[in-house]
């Protein structure tokens, strides 16, 4: 493929949109019988943890094995059905300054990118909603027509390893890259944040916000441009100011 000069790559839950796939999936597979009593019952408790305070990455990581444990057994063809209905279900809300940034970036000729920890056959169908050139999520392994439990073996929750994995293999050097935007708002987004000329922050948590401080702070080390979007209903912020315009700060953003 044509090295391209620019590169923009979005995490997907919390990011691009409010919610979260792998949350939506469990509770749809729940509600159809899917997923069996044991299985919702432990969602259930993890979302109440969660509900109470507990650390929003700790409800994530349940959230995975509580998933791996009930999608044994379960179609694929099945799956792909609910999750079709999913993405066509429009009553889900994206953030503004996140879907405007990838709209932009598709219309400019930039290579966009989803790269999420969310199964891969709801992240393809989401790709193919948006009309981005890749989409990559977590690899759930499928034999005879149903689910084994298993995940393919990928590099954890390091974002940074798996965007250069993507990258490579789809003939893109990323040294050629004359800039490289990374959207996410959570800490496993922080290493490929490390990659990037500029990185987005959407509602970042406490715990993302607390590295880049860090990074910031310490001179010695090479940091991306960051811009932290916060938003709430209609309301757009930009590095703590509110905005009307979003295109002019997303022009600053998409520069090659």
């Amino acid at each position: 493929m044509v090295q391209p000069k620019e590169v923009v790559v979005f995490d997907v839950d919390g990011t691009l949109r409010e919610d979260a796939f792998l949350e939506l999936l469990v509770e749809a597979f729940i509600e159809k019988g899917f997923f069996n009593h044991k299985t919702a019952e432990d969602y259930m408790k993890e979302k109440m943890v969660w509900r109470q305070g507990g650390p929003y990455q700790s409800y994530v990581d349940a959230l995975i094995q509580v998933f791996k444990k009930g999608i044994s057994g379960v179609s694929y063809e099945g799956a792909l059905k609910v999750a079709q209905e999913i993405i066509d279900d429009k009553s889900h809300r994206y953030y503004r300054f996140s879907k405007a940034l990838l709209e932009k970036a598709k219309t400019k000729g930039s290579y966009t990118i989803l790269l999420s920890h969310s199964p891969q056959f709801i992240i393809t169908l989401l790709g193919g909603d948006l009309g981005v050139d890749k989409a990559v999520g977590t690899k759930y392994i499928v034999s005879d027509g149903l689910f084994t439990g298993e995940r393919e073996v990928e590099t954890g929750y390091d974002k940074g390893e798996k965007l250069k994995k993507v990258l490579k293999e789809s003939g893109i050097k990323i040294s050629k890259i004359q800039n490289l935007v990374c959207v996410g708002d959570s800490v496993p987004d922080y290493e490929m944040f490390r990659l990037a000329n500029h990185a987005v922050l959407i509602c970042p948590t406490a715990n993302l916000r607390k590295l880049v401080r860090e990074s910031m702070s310490n001179s010695s080390q090479s940091t991306p441009t960051f811009w932290r979007i916060m938003e709430a209903k209609s309301v757009v912020e930009v590095d703590g100011v509110e905005v009307e315009n979003i295109d002019e700060y997303i022009s600053q953003i998409l520069t090659a």
